[in-house]
C-alpha cells in the first residue's frame, strides 16, 4: 500500500476517526493485492513508494469482540526488516485494558492467548507487572483469514471535547445516564450552558425521563438480537416473504403490534425482516389506527384511494419493494406514494412506475400509469420527485409521511414546513427517539408557529437499538410517532387530536356526523397555496 505520509503514525490518523472499519483507511493507503505488488510497486515510482505492513496485531475477548488493534509499518517494498513486537504488544494491551475500543469499563483479563509462537514465549516475562497471566501454549486453530475484516465499531466520545473513549474514558451523567463526558470539567461546562445552547441543566430531567422507557422500547418479540435483514429478504433460491394470506386483515383485526402481523404472515419471529417491514407497517398503523383518530375525514374504510407523499425520502429508496406489503394489508386501497426528496437519484425525478401482482411472474413492475385493473388485482403506483419538498409541484396529498425526519438536521425543513402548514394536510413523522422529538417540536415552533402532537410510541419501530456516539440514550429507527399541530389562522381551526375520538363501533365503521362534513369544507379551504 502507499502512505500519504509514512512519517506520521497512521493509528493517530485511524484513530481519529469515528468509524473503524478497515475500508475506512482508504482516503490515506491505498491497498493492493500480492498479485498486484510488482506492478503497483513500478508505477508508484514516480508518485508514492509502496510501504508494507510488517505485523498487524489485533486483540479480542472470547467472543471475538475487537478492544484495540494496531499494526507496524515496514520501510519501501522489499526493503522491510525485523522490528521487536514486545514493547508494541505490551502498550497496545495496557492502552485496551484502559480504554477498549467501542467504550466499555476498563478491564483486565484473568488469562492471555498469544497467536504467534515467538511473540508468546518474549511476552511471558513482561506481563507479570500487568497482573496478566499467559495460557501454557500459544493459541492454534484460529487467525484472520484472506475474507477478514475489521467490522464497523461505534466509538463512544465526549459530548463536549468530542474525546474518543480509546483516548480516555467517557461515563455518563450521574442524574440521566443519558449523556457522555471524559471529565468533570466537561460536565460543568455542557451544565452551565444557555437554554439556548441547550445546556444539559434544561434536559437532565427530560433525559431521565427518556432513559426510563428504554425497556419498554427493547420489548419486542423477537429473539435475535443481530443478522443482515437484506440476506434474510432475498435468500439464494427462493424469496423470503411466504405467499400472501387469501383474505386481508379485516377492520376488527387490523394489526397493532409486530407479533399479530407475524402470526398472520406465517413468519417466523426469527426472521430480522422487522427492521425492513418497519417502514410500511408504520404506514400501514398510521393509515388504520392513528389517522382515523385524529382526522377521521380521512379514515380508510371510507377511502378508495389514498394519495401519500414521503417527504425527505433518501434512505427509503433501497428498500422500495417491502412498500408492496401495503397492497397486501389494504388491498381495497387504491394507494399512489410519492418520494420527494433532494437525496433520491436525480435521474428518477418525475419517473412513475407501477407495480402489479401477476399469478405467473409475481410482482411486475412497469414504466407509467397504465390504467388501473378491476377484479381486485393488487397494484401500487410509485412515483419520484428528486427536490425538496416546499419545491413540489403535484396534486394536494391525503397524507404525509416523513421516517426518521430529523426537522433540525437538515435546513430544507426549514422551507418544506411553511409548505405543509399551507397545504394543511394530515402530516406524520416518526423519529428515532423522544430526545429528537423534542427538538422536531421546537423546530416546528420556530418554522410555522405550530407544533407537534405528543410522541407516540411506535409498535411497528426498528427491531434493532442503534448506538450513539456521545451519549447512551435508546435510538431506534421509527420508534416514535408524531403529527403536525398546524398553527392557528383567521380560516382554520385548530387542528389536535384533543380530546381522542372513541373507538370505531363493532361494524367497523364511524358514525357520521355533520361536524366533519364542515371539518373537510376547511381542509379544502387550507389546500390553497400561499402566493
Amino acid at each position: 500500500f502507499t502512505v500519504t505520509d509514512p512519517g506520521q503514525q497512521v493509528a493517530g490518523r485511524f484513530y481519529s476517526e469515528e468509524a473503524l472499519a478497515l475500508r475506512d483507511l482508504e482516503r490515506f493507503i491505498t491497498f493492493v493485492s500480492a498479485g498486484e505488488e510488482e506492478e503497483e510497486a513500478a508505477a508508484s515510482e514516480t508518485v508514492q513508494p509502496l510501504w508494507r505492513i510488517d505485523h498487524l496485531l489485533l486483540l479480542t475477548d472470547e467472543c471475538g469482540t475487537i478492544l484495540g488493534f494496531d499494526f507496524s509499518l515496514g520501510g519501501p517494498s522489499g526493503a522491510s526488516g525485523p522490528e521487536p513486537l514486545e514493547a508494541r504488544a505490551l502498550a497496545l494491551l495496557s492502552h485496551s485494558m484502559a480504554c477498549p475500543l467501542g467504550a466499555g469499563e476498563p478491564r483486565r483479563p484473568k488469562m492471555l492467548t498469544v497467536g504467534d509462537r515467538t511473540l508468546h514465549k518474549s511476552l511471558e516475562p513482561l506481563l507479570s507487572r500487568l497482573g496478566v497471566k499467559l495460557s501454557k501454549g500459544p493459541m492454534r486453530g484460529w487467525g484472520p483469514r484472506p475474507s477478514f475484516s475489521f467490522p464497523t465499531t461505534r466509538v463512544r466520545a465526549c459530548h463536549v471535547c468530542k474525546r474518543h473513549s480509546f483516548e480516555g474514558q467517557v461515563t455518563a451523567c450521574q442524574h440521566c445516564r443519558a449523556v457522555l463526558y471524559c471529565s468533570e470539567r466537561c460536565r460543568k461546562l455542557d451544565w452551565n450552558r444557555s437554554r439556548e445552547d441547550i445546556g444539559h441543566q434544561f434536559w437532565c430531567q427530560r433525559m431521565a425521563g427518556y432513559m426510563s422507557h428504554a425497556q419498554e422500547l427493547a420489548n419486542l418479540p423477537f429473539p435475535f438480537t443481530a443478522g443482515n435483514p437484506f440476506e434474510a429478504l432475498r435468500p439464494e433460491g427462493g424469496t423470503a416473504l411466504p405467499p400472501a394470506p387469501s383474505e386481508p386483515p379485516t377492520p376488527r383485526t387490523f394489526f397493532g403490534c409486530w407479533k399479530e402481523y407475524y402470526q398472520w404472515r406465517g413468519l417466523p419471529l426469527e426472521t430480522p425482516l422487522a427492521v425492513l417491514l418497519s417502514y410500511p407497517l408504520t404506514t400501514y398503523y398510521i393509515l388504520t389506527q392513528m389517522a382515523p383518530r385524529h382526522f377521521p375525514e380521512l379514515n380508510i374504510l371510507n377511502k378508495q384511494s389514498l394519495r401519500i407523499h414521503v417527504v425527505e425520502a433518501g434512505k427509503e429508496f433501497g428498500i422500495l419493494m417491502v412498500f408492496w406489503e401495503l397492497s397486501v394489508l389494504l388491498p381495497h386501497v387504491s394507494l399512489e406514494l410519492l418520494f420527494v426528496g433532494d437525496t433520491l437519484p436525480p435521474d428518477l425525478d418525475g419517473q412513475q412506475f407501477l407495480l402489479q401482482r401477476d399469478e405467473e411472474q409475481g410482482v411486475s413492475v412497469r414504466s407509467g400509469l397504465a390504467a388501473r385493473s378491476k377484479g381486485g388485482r393488487r397494484e401500487l403506483q410509485l412515483g419520484f420527485s428528486a427536490r425538496p419538498y416546499h419545491l413540489l409541484q403535484a396534486p394536494k396529498p391525503d397524507l404525509v409521511i416523513g421516517f426518521n425526519s430529523g426537522f433540525a438536521l437538515k435546513e430544507t425543513w426549514l422551507s418544506s414546513l411553511p409548505r405543509l402548514q399551507a397545504l394543511r394536510v394530515p402530516a406524520y413523522f416518526t423519529e428515532c427517539s423522544e430526545y429528537s422529538c423534542a427538538v422536531d417540536e421546537a423546530a416546528v415552533s420556530m418554522a410555522t408557529g405550530g407544533s407537534a402532537s405528543p410522541a407516540h410510541m411506535n409498535p411497528f419501530r426498528s427491531p434493532f437499538r442503534q448506538a450513539g456516539i456521545d451519549n447512551a440514550m435508546p435510538w431506534y429507527a421509527n420508534a416514535f410517532l408524531f403529527h403536525l399541530i398546524y398553527k392557528v389562522t383567521a380560516n382554520h381551526h385548530r387542528q389536535t387530536p384533543a380530546p381522542p375520538s372513541p373507538p370505531l363501533p363493532a361494524d367497523g365503521h364511524p358514525e357520521p356526523a355533520r361536524s366533519r362534513r364542515k371539518e373537510k369544507r376547511q381542509m379544502r379551504m387550507g389546500g390553497r397555496r400561499r402566493k
